[in-house]
């Protein structure tokens, strides 16, 4: 009678940074090495498998399955495995890979101005490298690809790729090759800062409401009642496209107002600024402000450059920054904001990235459910020179200062 191989001499570590499947690999390559001529080849099947190691027998399955397309098993019948007759003595399981998917080519990343796409990739390669994972940086098809072209391109991203991770869109609409993609429900797939349509498409954000109450108690003590809000957008109900996700950021302002409101402070309408995209939107918003006399105690905006436009313009207007209005951005990415006094919300880019590995990683091993669905990384709140205590200039309590109309009238015109 052929010796069996003890399986029960197979040891997994719930908790090591390694997935079960990997592990199970190297553990079953480990016990084939030391296979002789006498020894029974069949393998136990899926099911006594991973009752006897105590693993989900989709972890077994993904096993069984990739040691097959690597030639170390193979079938006796359609219900049995074996080890490959000519497997050879020593193998090595390669590392898992995990695909990134990039909205445009992966170089052009780093000239952008906001940066986040390189901080959330950071978060990314380092999470994956401390659990040995490969990362791919992949370019999705043009749009004009057909669907049998897609579809060929998805097929393999699925059989070399344990799941991918999306960062942000092509902004174009359809994008058929990403609507694809995203459909396919045999590949992991998370979503970073963005919430998709997709039931098979997980997500991880952000999440400022425990900066935003750190921001409360602030205000209060520093007694603080009216709050104004400088956005990039044209309301504060308006999302950007919404065709296949959209993104938490857009959300952000809405959800922060009605958390300040819910805790007595004033949004007043008249105090905010929309379409802030340049200093010269900004400057004539806040002239009016000024001029209606309508400017609050404290303005959050949209960005930590948007803060800094702002900063600018108060400043050309006469007013004093933090003695007569304080002004709180959103971002904190190292080295893009030209002001180190702003007080800002600092958003978790790196650690987001991070996240995004262990949640496909999780998605990989036991499926995505309600639980894990959606992922949150707290924001925190950086306090600097720009939020001080609420003065008697400016905002609805104390009015403001005598203005000097003459140089309004000259200002007006730059």
């Amino acid at each position: 009678m052929k010796k069996k191989l003890d399986y029960s001499e197979i040891r997994l570590d719930h908790g090591k940074p390694e997935l079960l499947f990997v592990q199970l690999e190297e553990e079953l390559l480990r016990l084939f090495q030391g296979m002789t001529s006498r020894t029974d080849s069949r393998l136990p099947s899926i099911r006594k498998l991973s009752e006897l190691l105590g693993v989900h027998r989709k972890t077994v399955a993904k096993t069984y399955g990739d040691l097959l397309s690597k030639g170390v098993i193979e079938r006796e019948s359609p219900n049995i495995l074996r080890v490959a007759e000519s497997l050879p003595r020593k193998q090595l399981a390669p590392f898992p890979n995990i695909g990134i998917i990039v909205p445009r080519q992966f170089s052009s990343l780093f000239e952008l101005s906001s940066g986040r796409p390189i901080y959330y990739i950071k978060g990314i390669i380092d999470s994956a490298a401390e659990r040995n994972i490969s990362t791919i940086m992949i370019q999705l098809p043009d749009f004009d690809a057909s669907y049998a072209e897609i579809d060929g391109f998805i097929e393999e991203l699925a059989k070399r790729l344990i799941g991918v991770i999306h960062i942000g869109d092509r902004g174009v609409f359809p994008d058929r090759p990403l609507e694809r993609l995203m459909k396919f429900e045999k590949l992991p797939q998370v979503m970073i800062s963005a919430y998709s349509h997709f039931r098979n498409v997980g997500t991880v954000v952000w999440d400022p409401i425990p900066a935003v109450q750190a921001l409360v108690d602030r205000l209060r003590a520093m007694n603080h009642r009216e709050v104004g809000f400088v956005l990039h957008t044209k309301s504060f109900e308006d999302y950007g496209q919404d065709h296949y996700f959209f993104y938490a950021g857009l959300r952000q302002p809405e959800l922060i107002r009605r958390h300040l409101e819910e805790y007595g402070f004033h949004c007043n309408p008249d105090c905010h600024c929309y379409n802030a995209t340049s200093y010269r939107s900004v400057y004539r918003s806040l002239q009016e402000k000024l001029k209606n006399n309508t400017l609050p105690t404290v303005y959050w905006c949209h960005n930590d450059d948007c803060a800094n436009l702002v900063m600018r313009a108060l400043r050309e207007l006469g007013i004093r920054v933090s003695e007569d209005i304080s002004l709180i951005g959103s971002d904190a990415l190292p080295g893009l904001s030209d002001n180190d006094e702003l007080t800002t919300i600092s958003l978790p880019f790196y650690f987001i990235g991070y996240k995004a590995l262990n949640t496909l990683l999780d998605y990989h091993e036991n499926g995505k459910t309600e639980h894990n669905s959606v992922v949150k990384v707290p924001a925190s709140l950086v306090i600097k020179k720009t939020l001080a205590r609420a003065g008697n200039g400016f905002g609805a309590e104390g009015g403001h200062e005598k203005v000097d109309t003459d140089r309004l009238c000259l200002l007006s015109e730059i």
